[in-house]
């Protein structure tokens, strides 16, 4: 039996969740379909290269490196640098994609980030390989690309969606609608989580109870927000610990000594194992402007977490049922985010394990073995 041939295309410049999803998709085709199918990630300019040991282990195949741009490797800049990477990105790896496509003939590419160049790619050559589009979140339809869209959606095979609420979004769009399908991400794996949930921390945490909030230090995830309503919760025996990093670490280390609460805010830089962390939490904090769908949310309910979320788009809504799993207040809305986390503070035991519980159904959406179910159906 012939395999079908699946590429995964997601340049990403920084550490960011979609890695995950990408990861945990190509290793669920490789685990459950029996062998029907051979993905590849392309390596476009070597930042796969440090999961290496992680694909090698899951036996996850990259192909050779398209384009070699060093600049593109470092992690520090802010929005303008990112936008130069991405657009580097863009303008080098063109040819090398075209030439890549043309070499493997695949059945199937599924772009995630920087989706603008295959795009492109397909809107002006034809290819038998037919092309998904991963979708996180609303796009900001500006000018550029409402007409790549327009030029390229017929060649667009389907258009995956992470969550309800951005497939409700994108079907007002004409022509879309036909192509949407709601494709949950994997970002759980059982077994993997019992066993990291078990190893010993090797972080400094808080002696007592604390609040986790994960996230990279970004205008995203709002973490400046939350060290001002942690600041007025004026609870003694309860810190902040804040897992992630990025370019508003200092900002955010100078803001809670303006706030006087240093002492009670631990930082902690990313690590490769949040769940003995999200273990030995006492609730689990949101308070992202966007998310799609809150890999963070889905990773806290599932370790059985109290969770205070914002209502961004796209995602916390859906995960928390509006409400009914967690506690939702309005994003950015300091007087909303007090009330919601006075309301956890009166709830009854009962009341918060029956929203623990909702949680933990949910999460069921998001496992490895769920989503091969789903992208098999698209792939075959």
């Amino acid at each position: 039996m012939n395999k079908i041939s699946v590429l995964y295309w997601c340049p990403f410049i920084s550490k960011v969740a979609t890695i995950k999803a990408v990861i945990n998709s190509v290793f669920g085709l490789l685990k459950y379909s029996n062998q029907k199918y051979e993905p590849e990630v392309i390596n476009v300019f070597g930042e796969w290269n440090d999961f290496k040991d992680e694909l090698k282990l899951k036996k996850i195949r990259l192909t050779s490196q398209l384009i070699n741009l060093n600049f593109l490797k470092s992690q520090k800049g802010g929005y303008l640098i990112s936008r130069l990477k991405y657009s580097l990105i863009f303008f080098f790896s063109l040819f090398p994609l075209i030439k890549l496509l043309k070499q493997k003939n695949s059945s199937f590419i599924i772009v995630h980030l920087v989706t603008s160049l295959p795009l492109f790619v397909f809107s002006i050559l034809n290819f038998k390989t037919k092309l998904i589009l991963r979708i996180s979140g609303l796009p900001k339809l500006n000018f550029f690309r409402k007409l790549l869209w327009k030029l390229s959606v017929k060649n667009i095979y389907k258009i995956t969606c992470p969550t309800q609420e951005t497939y409700d979004n994108l079907s007002k769009i004409p022509h879309l609608k036909e192509k949407l399908i709601i494709l949950r991400d994997p970002i759980l794996s059982i077994a993997e989580i019992n066993k990291k949930k078990k190893k010993e921390l090797d972080e400094n945490l808080p002696k007592g109870d604390f609040i986790l909030s994960i996230g990279r230090l970004t205008k995203q995830k709002n973490f400046s927000f939350l060290l001002k309503v942690f600041s007025k919760l004026k609870l003694e025996n309860l810190s902040l610990v804040i897992i992630g990093k990025g370019e508003l670490k200092k900002d955010l280390i100078k803001q809670s000594k303006q706030l006087n609460i240093e002492k009670k805010i631990f930082f902690i830089n990313e690590t490769d194992n949040v769940f003995n962390i999200i273990e030995k939490s006492k609730y689990f904090v949101l308070t992202s402007l966007w998310e799609d769908p809150g890999f963070v949310l889905i990773e806290a309910a599932v370790m059985n977490k109290i969770i205070v979320s914002s209502n961004c788009p796209s995602g916390p809504k859906e995960i928390l049922n509006n409400g009914l799993s967690g506690f939702l207040f309005n994003s950015n809305d300091e007087n909303s985010f007090l009330k919601a986390f006075k309301e956890l503070q009166n709830s009854s035991e009962k009341e918060l394990k029956n929203k623990m519980i909702n949680a933990k159904i949910m999460t069921k959406e998001f496992t490895l073995f769920r989503h091969y179910k789903m992208i098999n159906k698209v792939l075959s």
